[in-house]
């Protein structure tokens, strides 16, 4: 598999969407490399919206594929969830698996001081749009070069226990969960971990953007991108179907 192919990640996700229930959209272009936003074709008023996205590191490969692992076993079919995805948030990284675009800008930061990549201006043009999808909860699937265990970040106003536990669980079938402790995670800071999780950082991220906004429940998982492709990519699968599971046990009010 060639984890830099882009148009090949997307081709199979097209392919194996039923356009029946799911249509998509070029949100915008980067350096000619479109955005691609997934989402159904009606919304059921029962069901919760939720939004994932990957790839807003390049060099963080496992994310997308995982998300198309997902697609690819049927996982879609039968969901009790209003589900949409954007697969790759910053093509240019990818296809060169370099952690920021062509032009070294961050593309997951700068959301509340307006400091935006080429990416993260595309994503604040179509907030309207992204808020709705997202109305209920939102996942972002990244990977960790400077942690060998798994953890989560967290964003909530909410009751999250039974959500985080049941990732967590899922984390730790393949991976040791990170201990208690503060750690250096990335380039952008450091941060208390306990119980697997860090909680509440408002670093600008658009995790948080999308939490001034309103979105009850924001996650990031973080799998360590170190050893085997198989279980990085395995991982992320899991950790979606996971994530539906939770939103899909509840018809909205």
């Amino acid at each position: 598999m060639d984890t830099k192919d882009y148009v090949k990640l997307l081709n199979l996700i097209t392919a194996n969407t039923d356009s029946q229930k799911h249509v998509y959209q070029v949100l915008g272009d980067v350096e000619s490399y479109p955005i691609y936003l997934f989402q159904p074709k009606r919304i059921n008023p029962e069901y919760k919206n939720v939004l994932i996205v990957s790839g807003f590191h390049g060099e963080e490969f496992c994310g997308p594929w995982g998300l198309c692992k997902f697609i690819l076993a049927g996982g879609l079919q039968d969901l009790k969830v209003n589900l949409s995805f954007i697969p790759v948030v910053n093509p240019s990284g990818f296809v060169r698996q370099q952690r920021y675009n062509v032009w070294g800008e961050v593309s997951n930061y700068g959301y509340l001081n307006g400091h935006l990549s080429h990416e993260g201006k595309i994503l604040v043009q179509n907030n309207q749009l992204l808020i709705v999808l997202a109305r209920d909860g939102f996942l972002s699937l990244h990977e960790n070069a400077w942690q060998k265990d798994f953890f989560l970040y967290i964003l909530s106003k909410q009751s999250d226990s039974k959500l985080t536990e049941g990732l967590l669980k899922t984390g730790s079938k393949f991976f040791k969960i990170l201990p208690d402790g503060k750690y250096h995670t990335d380039p952008e800071g450091d941060y208390t971990v306990k119980g697997g999780l860090v909680r509440n950082v408002l670093d600008g991220t658009f995790d948080h953007y999308l939490q001034t906004l309103g979105i009850p429940i924001c996650i990031t998982t973080e799998v360590p991108a170190q050893g085997m492709i198989g279980p990085r990519i395995g991982a992320h699968q899991t950790l979606i179907q996971n994530f539906l599971s939770f939103f899909g046990t509840e018809i909205r009010a």
